[in-house]
């Protein structure tokens, strides 16, 4: 029996930032019948804050998944988050990552443990500017790796070439690495998170606070970094808008979430419990 929907945002629950009316009524219904409804985003807290007030998540109860499985966190009733369980990229890895990626000469951005900063290696340019409206951090280059702070993920930008190089040499160094949204032709980008994070690990951690399994759980994703946990739960439900290998992981695809495939099919869950 489902007993918690859990939902990716991004492409998923909202398109391109809007999120339809049925998605909204659907999840309204779940959370009457009894269902918990669980977010599970590569954003940070702060990038989910909105969304999860809008759904009502905002209630001191409500357990989310953020930085790709990285943390599993609630909001309190004063609109504070209180984390549950983290795992962050220690100061060593991260410096790893950083110099490296400079060394081929791409964009950075680091998701510091000091929550109002974000880790850059080059000149200020359109995707550190774009990086720091998006997260409203302030923006801070690291000179020496003992000045390296943990860090939540990294987002690495730059040419197509060098990022894929980058990547194939921080996953052999045991680093969850997954494609990031927002490309341009000759160039590419990834999130680089802890070794073993993804969002399958931060939903283990989060049912256990439920007593629930991953049989209870159903879950609905659309891109790379949402393969582990449709392969977990126990009902993967994949977007009309996913690519076809993340389709083929699932029992079923809905429609294109621009179409209000996540309220739907919630609907249909919601039907066959009855």
């Amino acid at each position: 029996m489902i007993k918690m929907i859990a939902l990716d945002i991004d492409g998923t629950l909202v398109h391109k930032g809007r999120l339809p009316k049925k998605n909204l009524l659907a999840i309204q219904k779940a959370k009457e019948q009894g269902l918990w409804i669980c977010l599970a985003s590569g954003r940070s807290p702060s990038g989910i804050f909105n969304l999860a007030r809008k759904l009502g998540l905002w209630d001191n109860k409500s357990l989310m998944v953020g930085y790709n499985g990285g943390t599993v966190f609630k909001f309190k009733e004063n609109g504070k988050v209180e984390i549950i369980w983290q795992k962050m990229i220690n100061h060593n890895s991260a410096w790893t990552i950083y110099k490296e990626a400079l060394d081929k000469n791409l964009h950075v951005f680091g998701y510091s443990e000091h929550k109002k900063e974000g880790i850059v290696a080059k000149k200020i340019g359109k995707f550190e500017i774009f990086m720091k409206l998006r997260t409203k951090r302030k923006l801070k280059k690291i000179k020496f790796e003992s000045k390296m702070p943990a860090v939540n993920k990294f987002i690495i930008f730059g040419n197509k070439e060098r990022v894929l190089e980058l990547r194939a040499d921080l996953v052999k160094k045991g680093f969850s690495v997954f494609s990031w949204s927002y490309i341009s032709k000759d160039n590419s980008n990834i999130e680089v998170n802890p070794a073993d994070i993804n969002k399958a690990n931060g939903l283990k951690h989060l049912i256990e606070f439920y007593g629930l399994k991953s049989d209870n759980v159903a879950f609905f994703g659309d891109g790379e970094n949402d393969a582990q946990a449709l392969e977990w739960s126990g009902y993967a439900v994949a977007m009309g808008n996913a690519k076809k290998e993340i389709q083929e992981i699932a029992h079923t695809v809905v429609e294109h979430a621009s179409k209000a495939g996540v309220g739907k099919e919630i609907e249909r869950i919601l039907d066959r419990q009855k």
